[in-house]
C-alpha cells in the first residue's frame, strides 16, 4: 500500500516515551470522523504491543554471599517466567464536589493524584530438581525463616564474614519493564517502568499431591511486594537498556542448527545403509546368465 506523506511526529516533545520519540500524526491520520481517510492509514495505525520485557537491575545484596543466587534471578525473571501479572498500574484523579445552582448538580474539583499500589505475581515452570521453589524459598528464608523469625543469612555465610544489618537493599531487588514496539529497536519504545523494593511475599506450596494414575507438570506462582516509579525519566533508562541488551540485533534466521551432522553411531544405518547395500549388490548382470 501507498505511503501516507508525514505518518509520524518526531521530537514528539512530552506527548512520546521521550523527546526523541516519534508518535503517530492522528491530527492528519484520524479515521472515526465523518468518514475514513484510507491514503493516511499510516498517520493513525493502532498500537500493538508486544510482550513486556522484564529486566533486573539490582539484585537483593545478600546473594552475594550465596553462589549462583544473583546469576538465577536474572535468568528467572529475564528467562524462564511464563507470565507476569500485576505489574499494570491505574493513574486516577480524587475529586471532591461543591454545590452548583439549586438543582442537585455539583461542581467536581480535583483534590489529590493517585498511583494504583502493583502487585507483581510471575508464573514459572518449575525444572528438573525443582529449582524454581528452592530459589524462592532460599530468598525467603534469608528475608525471615518462618522457624527463628530471623534470617538465615548469618548462619549461612559464617561469623568470620562482616554483615550489615538487615536493609531493603538486602533482600530486595529493582527491575526494569520495557514495553518495546514491533521493531524492538531502543529509540522506539513506547514506555518503560521500575520496580523498586521488590521481593516474594508468597512464594505457595512444594506442590505435594497424589492423584491416582496421573503425573503433572509443576507451575510456581510467587507473589511479590513492590513500588513503582514511572516517569519520563524511566523512559530514558528503558531505552538506554535496550540499546545495552542489543535484542534488535538477533537474527533467528541464522540460528545454530541443532545438529550438524549424522551422529557417528547411525552413520551406517538408515537410508546410508540402504545405498551402501545397494551400491555393494547392484552390479550388472552377468551375460546368459
Amino acid at each position: 500500500m501507498a505511503q501516507a506523506l508525514n505518518p509520524l511526529v518526531s521530537n514528539a516533545g512530552r506527548l512520546g516515551a521521550t523527546p526523541s520519540s516519534r508518535i503517530a500524526n492522528i491530527v492528519d491520520g484520524a479515521q472515526l470522523g465523518f468518514g475514513p481517510h484510507l491514503s493516511l492509514l499510516d498517520a493513525g495505525a493502532p498500537l500493538v504491543l508486544p510482550m513486556a520485557t522484564p529486566i533486573v537491575l539490582n539484585a537483593p545484596t545478600m546473594f552475594q554471599y550465596v553462589d549462583g543466587m544473583e546469576a538465577v534471578l536474572k535468568t528467572l525473571i529475564e528467562r524462564q517466567v511464563t507470565n507476569i501479572d500485576g505489574i499494570d498500574f491505574t493513574r486516577t484523579t480524587e475529586v471532591q464536589g461543591t454545590p452548583i445552582g439549586h438543582d442537585g448538580q455539583q461542581q467536581q474539583i480535583p483534590t489529590a493524584g493517585r498511583r494504583s499500589q502493583p502487585s507483581p505475581s510471575m508464573t514459572f515452570r518449575d525444572v528438573t530438581g525443582g529449582l524454581v521453589y528452592r530459589f524462592f524459598e532460599l530468598w525467603a528464608n534469608m528475608t525471615i525463616d518462618a522457624d527463628t523469625q530471623a534470617s538465615t543469612l548469618a548462619g549461612i555465610i559464617g561469623d568470620e564474614v562482616d554483615l550489615l544489618p538487615q536493609l531493603p537493599s538486602s533482600y530486595a531487588m529493582d527491575m526494569l519493564v520495557i514495553q518495546f514496539d514491533m521493531t524492538y529497536r531502543p529509540k522506539n519504545i513506547v514506555d518503560a517502568a521500575i520496580y523498586t523494593a521488590m521481593f516474594p511475599t508468597d512464594i505457595g506450596g512444594p506442590g505435594f499431591r497424589r492423584e491416582a494414575g496421573n503425573s503433572t507438570f509443576v507451575e510456581r506462582s510467587i507473589q511479590f511486594a513492590a513500588v513503582v516509579q514511572h516517569n519520563s525519566n524511566t523512559r530514558l533508562i528503558g531505552q538506554q537498556v535496550a540499546e545495552v541488551l542489543g535484542m534488535h540485533r538477533v537474527n533467528y534466521d541464522r540460528a545454530v542448527p541443532v545438529a550438524q551432522a549424522i551422529h557417528q553411531r547411525l552413520a551406517d544405518q538408515g537410508r546410508r545403509r540402504e545405498v551402501i547395500e545397494s551400491i555393494n549388490t547392484f552390479v550388472p548382470s552377468v551375460a546368459g546368465a
